[in-house]
């Protein structure tokens, strides 16, 4: 198989994450219709007809092309190209009206991630990369904070929702974490709190049991912004990982920390 260029991947990321948007900015009156809930997530109606425009962008233009998503996946057999799809990156954030979410898309080639592109509306901030070119945002250039000492860094971090997690060393992370920080801050959207740290709004991201939807493309936006994105992968879910995300200094003071409240790291 021919490869393609990866700007030309990117151009159809964009084109999903804006027309996923925009589809939710015209139904924002059907923000609380949901399929189904539990203890602490949901999902919306939105959610899943996202998904579908997406899917339909990419095969407009990659019909043979593999897709992974949050809603669903189309199977891969040996395409060696497949996109990655979040069509609400904080589901519960956008149902509350809580304006913190993002529509995220990314393309992966042999299982490495070439190009993403994520959009927040609510900012109107349209964040991408390609493997072979600086991130951006808006297509102005970032770059990632470059602030040496935890003690003066605001930190992005999450509580995940999976039980294997509640009686584990991560909570004990959480809390060495807020004593050493200048600040923790947890937003409910991973994907937009790497972009921030691409975009140096903030120092550091970590997080525990979070699916490659989350931070496929926000992961390749960071690490083109000068971020170190490091993933500890759960072999017992697939799809999942453990992520760090900061500067190189930051990364390894944070390092260590991290892997503590990672089970059996």
């Amino acid at each position: 198989m021919t490869t393609i260029d990866p700007k030309q991947l990117l151009l159809t990321a964009q084109h999903a994450v804006s027309s996923a948007a925009l589809h939710v900015n015209e139904n924002l009156h059907r923000r609380e219709e949901s399929l189904s809930t539990d203890a602490h997530d949901i999902k919306l109606a939105l959610d899943v007809e996202c998904q579908a425009l997406i899917e339909t962008c990419i095969h407009e233009s990659f019909p043979e092309h593999a897709i992974l998503g949050e809603e669903g996946a189309t199977p891969k057999l040996d395409m060696p190209y497949e996109w990655i799809i979040d069509p609400i990156d904080g589901t519960v954030n956008f149902s509350h009206g809580f304006p913190y979410w993002c529509s995220s898309v990314a393309v992966q080639y042999n299982g490495k991630t070439i190009a993403g592109a994520v959009y927040a509306p609510e900012t109107n901030e349209l964040f991408s990369a390609t493997i072979s070119e600086p991130a951006c945002c808006n297509g102005v250039a970032i770059q990632a904070a470059q602030r040496p000492h935890l003690a003066d860094a605001m930190v992005l971090t999450g509580m995940n929702k999976q039980r294997i997690y509640t009686d584990q060393p991560a909570f004990s992370t959480f809390s060495s974490l807020a004593n050493q920080a200048q600040k923790i801050r947890i937003s409910g959207a991973a994907a937009l709190d790497l972009c921030h740290v691409a975009a140096g709004k903030c120092d550091a991201f970590l997080e525990y049991g979070l699916y490659v939807w989350d931070f496929a493309a926000a992961g390749l936006i960071a690490q083109q912004a000068g971020a170190i994105f490091t993933l500890h992968p759960d072999l017992a879910v697939p799809h999942r990982a453990a992520v760090l995300c900061a500067n190189q200094d930051l990364h390894t003071e944070l390092e260590l920390l991290w892997k503590e409240g990672i089970p059996h790291a």
